[in-house]
């Protein structure tokens, strides 16, 4: 409880475990603990917050935060929590270039990625669909 780096992986990673409720209240004391987190973090703590629907938080996190360090995850993070505050056009261009710089970002992938809960799965089926991701593999 006093490792703002092991909270924030379990605060990434809490709704894998079911706990996608929590995963906003971790984040938010790993920043408590490290309000100078390294930029690494940003991505951890936007995951952990879009999984509890906690948009303006995840969009928070990532404010001035280089593109170029987004995991796939990340890149689908970003434009989902705009286009769930009702931003999609805002969304359309990170949509875009995450899918230029990784071709498989589809709704039908990732919602179906067997390494995150059920939960984690819906949530990317009805987000990115509403960032305008592509359905279907090509």
């Amino acid at each position: 409880p006093g490792s703002a780096t092991i909270l924030t992986h379990y605060a990434s990673w809490a709704a894998t475990f079911g706990e996608q409720s929590r995963a906003g209240e971790l984040a938010d004391q790993a920043i408590r603990l490290d309000p100078s987190y390294p930029a690494w973090a940003a991505g951890r703590f936007a995951y952990a917050y879009f999984a509890c629907d906690r948009y303006e938080d995840a969009l928070r996190t990532l404010a001035g935060t280089s593109s170029e360090i987004y995991s796939p995850d990340i890149w689908i993070v970003h434009p989902a929590a705009l286009a769930m505050l009702g931003r999609a056009d805002e969304a359309k261009p990170l949509v875009q270039e995450g899918v230029r710089r990784y071709p498989d970002l589809n709704v039908e992938i990732w919602a179906n990625q067997v390494g995150y809960s059920a939960e984690e799965r819906d949530r990317f089926a009805r987000t990115m669909r509403l960032a305008g991701f592509p359905i279907c593999a090509t």
